[in-house]
């Protein structure tokens, strides 16, 4: 009876997780193959847009902006900014240490699988850093706005194929990405939202 709760519970990342198996096993080097030699237009644009780089910039510009004019969405910044930095900084111990090569190395040297500890960026597939700077963002707007919720989702995972259309990612590392990202913001959301409730009944 317990496991069957913890089954139903926990039903949509054990499908991801079996999902990002299978891909390993059999979608990635048949997806990055193919991928190869298929060229679509404004990738690396849509790519850039959400490099962990561009959202550490944006989100500081967002915060510190509406932290001066008392703006009431300067929370949701915040949050948003510190996820970021978490992830930037967790995206950059575990590619170090897990040393995954890009698909990129599998299309012209034949090379697929992780070989750990490697600070070279062609052994830094896993995890996708853009996948969770965009997933975090995409987390954080469903809360604020969640009617719009899928919307948010489904950009989040357009954007993300582009790592995988630049053959920097393979899927797997993308849908493992998109959940962890998924992850950490409802854990810091759950923290800025028992530190708002603690500042409310200390101001009343």
């Amino acid at each position: 009876m317990i496991m069957i709760r913890f089954f139903k519970r926990n039903s949509l990342w054990i499908i991801i997780c079996l999902c990002s198996l299978y891909s390993f096993y059999y979608l990635d080097k048949k997806s990055t193959t193919y991928l190869s030699t298929v060229y679509i237009p404004y990738c690396q644009l849509l790519s850039w847009f959400i490099s962990p780089g561009a959202q550490l910039v944006l989100w500081s510009f967002m915060y510190i902006s509406t932290r001066l004019k008392r703006h009431s969405v300067n929370f949701l910044c915040a949050e948003v900014l510190i996820t970021q930095i978490i992830c930037i900084g967790l995206a950059r111990i575990v590619k170090n240490l897990v040393g995954r090569s890009r698909p990129e190395l599998l299309v012209s040297k034949n090379i697929y699988g992780f070989y750990g500890f490697d600070t070279s960026t062609f052994y830094h597939s896993f995890p996708s850093g853009h996948t969770l700077s965009v997933f975090v963002l995409a987390s954080a707007l469903s809360v604020q706005f969640p009617h719009l919720k899928y919307l948010f989702f489904l950009l989040a995972i357009l954007f993300s194929l582009t790592r995988v259309f630049l053959l920097k990612h393979f899927l797997s590392d993308i849908l493992v990405s998109a959940t962890v990202g998924i992850l950490i913001h409802k854990f810091i959301h759950n923290y800025f939202k028992e530190i708002h409730y603690e500042t409310i009944r200390t101001q009343n």
